[in-house]
């Protein structure tokens, strides 16, 4: 899944957390996350939920409009997530959650027991983005994005962790994985349009393709590669998605989309994108729009609050999607089938994944 450009969103403190007396994140009856969770693991799973960190305890959220339950799933104080528990991307696999802390380490939680099950070192220190899940190893990018980012690979049944730098000159500034391959946005030190094919294997840069848009974001799946960004001026100012044919490098089709892109993934054989509709002086309307990768259209949109998305991630599990909307403070669950949306929920600590 391609992620949010830069994916180091969250600073968890804990008084942003929800905590305390002041009532449900949302505003209705049920707990804010933390007061009067269920302890333990998950054993009683049912239906989608939402993973979040509050302080250093992993909890799960599940609402159902503007009732909301929560319990903890595990404590993660050893994990070292830094001051205020700062952490950047995370990925859902069969064996749990994997989490990225700035510290140089990814840990994977056991969400059934409850516990942290094993640390990898990444060989080196810097904040964990684009993290992807793809034929049985992680992709991540490491440090920052146009400036000292590597890509890192980790054979998550081995541990074996391979950095793979940018040729010379050039920036990664993400990375997605999905069909069995491997492309990162950058590669080029002439152009900000430029995403590369790389060996899996090897991390070896194979070849680089112009895409036309300045590329934030990237996604692999659905039989095509993906890239979110901004349309060149000569092409019309605004938002836009490259669809990339994974075999050529060659773009299939440009979708222009709102005035500002922000996220990009695949789910259940679909496309879906957050971007902003609106004019200069505003106001925007946040979107998410699910694009049917055979027709390269639009098939579904869907509003989620006032303001930009230009920092808009999309989190994702099979039939859903949760879209964080930062300038409104709502998460909003949207069922990826009817496009309704389940529950909007304010406050309460930033949602970090689907389970």
């Amino acid at each position: 899944m391609l992620r949010l450009l830069g994916l180091v969103l969250f600073a968890f403190v804990l008084a942003a957390c929800g905590g305390g007396s002041d009532g449900p994140p949302n505003g209705g009856d049920g707990p804010a996350p933390g007061d009067d969770a269920t302890s333990g693991p998950a054993a009683s799973r049912d239906g989608i939920g939402m993973l979040a960190l509050q302080g250093s305890t992993l909890i799960r959220v599940v609402a159902d409009g503007e009732d909301v339950e929560t319990e903890d799933i595990a404590d993660l104080s050893a994990v070292g997530l830094g001051s205020g528990g700062v952490f950047a991307s995370t990925a859902i696999t069969d064996e749990g959650l994997w989490l990225g802390a700035p510290a140089g380490q990814l840990t994977l939680t056991d969400l059934e027991e409850g516990t942290v099950a094993r640390s990898v070192d990444l060989g080196g220190a810097g904040f964990v983005n684009s993290l992807d899940f793809d034929a049985g190893r992680l992709w991540l990018l490491q440090g920052t994005p146009y400036v000292d980012a590597v890509i890192v690979s980790v054979d998550v049944a081995t541990g074996e962790v391979q950095r793979f730098e940018p040729p010379e000159g050039a920036q990664f500034v993400a990375v997605g994985a999905g069909d069995g391959a491997v492309w990162a946005i950058g590669g080029d030190p002439e152009t900000t349009a430029a995403i590369a094919r790389l060996d899996p294997a090897s991390g070896e840069v194979i070849e680089v393709h112009n895409v036309g848009l300045v590329a934030k974001t990237i996604a692999v799946g659905a039989g095509g590669v993906w890239v979110g960004g901004d349309l060149f001026i000569e092409e019309g100012a605004g938002a836009g998605l490259a669809h990339v044919d994974p075999a050529t490098g060659d773009v299939v089709e440009r979708i222009p989309l709102g005035a500002i892109s922000s996220d990009v993934v695949v789910l259940d054989g679909a496309v879906w994108v957050s971007d902003a509709l609106g004019s200069d002086s505003g106001p925007y309307e946040a979107t998410l729009r699910r694009i049917d990768p055979a027709t390269d259209t639009v098939t579904l949109e869907v509003g989620v609050g006032d303001g930009s998305a230009g920092s808009m991630e999309i989190l994702v599990a099979p039939g859903y999607l949760v879209a964080t909307n930062v300038e409104d403070g709502r998460r909003y669950l949207v069922n990826a089938a009817s496009g309704e949306i389940e529950s909007a929920i304010s406050g309460g600590a930033p949602f970090i994944a689907l389970w």
